[in-house]
């Protein structure tokens, strides 16, 4: 589970990197995947008004590259009406 930063202003593609590199840490080995496809669940709406790439976003982070495809995963779950939990 994970706490839902609130993301606005005009660092918000910053926001929104620090909240994935945080995510990105916390998450065990094999958990990492999954903990950025959860991002992309929690932050669609904000990761599409940003206006950077989730490729920008992703280098932003200074998380590898192949997580730009589960941030889209994540965010097509989204899209689909799959919520994350509350804490």
């Amino acid at each position: 589970m994970t706490k839902r930063l609130r993301i606005s202003g005009q660092s918000q593609a910053q926001q929104l990197a620090e909240a994935l590199r945080a995510m990105h840490r916390r998450a065990d080995g094999g958990g990492k995947s999954e903990a950025v496809i959860l991002f992309g669940i929690v932050y669609s709406a904000e990761i599409e008004a940003c206006g950077e790439s989730k490729a920008q976003l992703v280098k932003r982070a200074g998380i590898g590259p192949s997580y730009v495809t589960n941030i889209g995963r994540g965010m097509n779950l989204a899209r689909a009406g799959v919520r994350a939990p509350e804490c």
